[in-house]
């Protein structure tokens, strides 16, 4: 596997000439006891030390990542994103601006998570979702596929948002079942089956 080195880290964040200044790579802690380089973090960042970051993964900007974070693959953390607890971010997935991540969850794949989303919980996000704006998922929520949530939208239980759903507004989901497609606006929705 090739490592990012500061050329490639450049052109993939189009920085200007004099930026390697701005930026370091992380050192990772493995179990062992031993240390090896780990990904790009811009000096501007906040990342701890028992965080663990591949070394093609970013994190930039004003981003804050905590406690057992695993930032992974060619996953990107920027803007005033903060990460927490046991989060994984994993694959092409970007998490910016005032994103919030806690918990268990799994962030992956191409999914782009941006605003002033919140997670918590067990939720997973993969595929090519994409989440914005002020929605809100806990719990065990899973999104999947092209689904997009935006809004106020709130999950949570184990509902699984997958397919080219989109959710919108103030739509609140909560149960155990599956959304497969459609456009879902304001309102509770809630059960126990599959809706296609």
């Amino acid at each position: 596997m090739n490592h990012m080195d500061f050329a490639a880290l450049k052109t993939r964040l189009n920085l200007p000439d004099g930026a390697e200044d701005y930026w370091h790579r992380h050192i990772n802690k493995l179990p062992d006891g031993r240390e090896e380089e780990g990904g790009w973090v811009q000096n501007s960042a906040s990342v701890a030390p028992t965080v663990f970051i591949s070394k093609n993964a970013i994190v930039a900007d004003y981003a804050n990542v905590g406690d057992e974070v695993r930032i992974e693959d060619y996953a990107v953390v920027a803007g005033n994103a903060t990460i927490a607890d046991n989060v994984s971010i994993a694959g092409k997935a970007v998490v910016t601006d005032d994103s919030r991540i806690t918990g268990h969850a799994k962030i992956t794949h191409s999914a782009f998570i941006d605003k002033r989303v919140r997670i918590d919980g067990y939720v997973t996000v993969v595929g090519n979702a994409r989440i914005s704006d002020d929605a809100v998922l806990i719990e065990k929520a899973t999104v999947a596929g092209h689904a997009r949530i935006k809004g106020t939208a709130h999950i949570s239980g184990s509902v699984v948002i997958a397919g080219s759903t989109v959710v919108e507004g103030t739509a609140r989901f909560l149960g155990n079942w599956r959304v497969d497609g459609g456009t879902w606006g304001s309102g509770v929705h809630a059960g126990e089956v599959t809706k296609h």
